[in-house]
């Protein structure tokens, strides 16, 4: 399955799973900018999970991989602040998501959710605040394992 099959795939489960649109996937007339968030949160938590996959293997450039892992990471909370606030509330305006919107050079308006969807994105908000808890216990795990590896005949190795 290609990686834009799997994404597009990702989006329609967060729609089914969260509901985040009021009608069809699949409608034409479906709100397009919250679809379009929604799917780019899901873009950028699969990058995350492609970053990290890297820096769980990876004895070296470690700083970088985690740079891009935490990167992929505020992308998606900006996603979903996006939904949650409105990029034109002062909610949003006045939030490190704006700063991660400006410098990616987003221009995308996107409303307000409805009450439901407001609901649900606090939902996943608890679900951002362990994926955070659990990010920082891996790289302290694994920055820890790193210091204990070392290379024997062209073989990775851990004491």
């Amino acid at each position: 399955m290609s990686l834009f099959r799997s994404r597009l795939q990702g989006g329609r489960y967060l729609y089914q799973q969260y509901n985040i649109c009021e009608c069809r996937f699949d409608s034409a007339q479906c709100c397009p900018a919250k679809k379009d968030a929604s799917v780019e949160s899901i873009i950028s938590l699969q990058n995350g999970v492609i970053a990290t996959s890297q820096y769980i293997l990876s004895t070296e450039n470690l700083a970088q991989i985690e740079s891009n892992m935490q990167d992929a990471i505020n992308e998606f909370h900006m996603w979903i602040a996006m939904v949650q606030y409105g990029t034109n509330s002062p909610e949003f305006r006045n939030s490190d998501e704006w700063e991660t919107y400006q410098s990616r050079g987003h221009d995308i308006v996107v409303e307000k959710g409805t009450p439901e969807m407001i609901s649900q994105m606090k939902e996943v908000e608890s679900h951002y605040e362990n994926l955070i808890k659990h990010f920082d216990m891996m790289v302290e795990n694994h920055n820890q394992r790193v210091k204990y590896n070392f290379n024997y005949e062209n073989k990775s190795l851990d004491l």
